[in-house]
């Protein structure tokens, strides 16, 4: 009877530590899926532009124009699985975040301004 007791909880803590970094690991390599668009006027003719990020990285700053302050994008939509952090006076993503786009979020108007974005995947 003890053997089998004992056989048992090996058994047991040789399953559990089997799927403990399995689902560790997995956690940590979650993509972002999807696509944020945003407005841009064309810095030579002034013609409204779409401008887009596909699976962009996760927790990592972008840049929406290579750090060029002049620039901006505006009216965000954010069609990505992760919540999308905005900056309107940063394009290094410096500070807090100017306003927090939730995943498959609605049309940002116009006047909403965007620099800089950073991605990040809610947890399960």
């Amino acid at each position: 009877m003890r053997a089998r007791t004992a056989l048992l909880a090996v058994a047991s803590a040789f399953a559990l530590g089997l799927s403990g970094p399995v689902s560790v690991s997995a956690a940590t390599h979650m993509d972002v899926d999807g696509a944020f668009h945003y407005y841009y006027n064309d810095a030579g003719s002034g013609v409204r532009m779409l401008g887009t990020l596909n699976e962009p990285p996760q927790a990592e700053c972008v840049s929406l124009f290579d750090g060029q302050w002049e620039l901006y994008g505006y009216a965000p939509h954010n069609s990505t699985n992760a919540v999308a952090e905005i900056w309107a006076d940063s394009t290094e993503c410096q500070g807090l975040p100017s306003r927090v786009l939730l995943p498959n979020g609605e049309q940002q108007p116009d006047s909403v301004q965007v620099k800089s974005v950073k991605f990040r995947l809610p947890l399960p």
